[in-house]
Parts: structure tokens; sequence; C-alpha cells
């Protein structure tokens, strides 16, 4: 992440919070303030972004979810890399 005027950033994406983390990355709540959307970003652990087996797993999820359409799944907005880490940005989903 990075800091502008003391508000934490990815992309042009503003954090607000960290949600979680697993086996695979970070979870923060973010917002788009150019469209007024809320979102979550799942960023992939710096150290797992080296290892080229946990990088093909990353963007094999980013294939199969972004290509779906359904109720039950978050809609991916968009996919990026931030100082070498590469992130996935999805719809937002209280709860």
């Amino acid at each position: 992440m990075e800091q502008t005027g003391g508000v934490e950033r990815i992309g042009h994406y503003e954090i607000t919070s960290k949600l979680g983390h697993g086996g695979m990355g970070v979870v923060y709540h973010a917002v788009d303030n150019t469209i007024g959307r809320e979102v979550a970003i799942k960023m992939l652990t710096q150290g797992l972004a080296d290892d080229p087996n946990m990088l093909a797993r990353f963007y094999d999820e980013v294939r199969i979810t972004g290509n779906l359409n359904h109720p039950n799944i978050v809609t991916v907005y968009q996919v990026g890399e931030h100082n070498g880490a590469p992130y996935i940005v999805m719809e937002f989903l209280q709860g």
C-alpha cells in the first residue's frame, strides 16, 4: 500500500480497513471514490508473489471467478499489481 496525503491506497482505491487474512493473502475493504463504490481487495502476500506456483493459482482464481456470473458469487471488477504484489478488486458484500 502507499500513502497519499495520509490515506492508504492500492491503485486508486482508498483503503478503509483490513477485513482479514489467510494463507494466500490479505483482504481489505476499500472505496473507489471515482464512482462511489465499496469494494473488497484481495492482495497476494508479497512472499507468495515470488512463487510461480502460487502466482499461477492466484491468476487461475482471477480467470475462473472473473468469468462467472451468478448471484451467489462475487463479481470481479479488476485485477492489477501494486508494488510487485498482484491483487483482485471485487464486489464487497457485508457479512
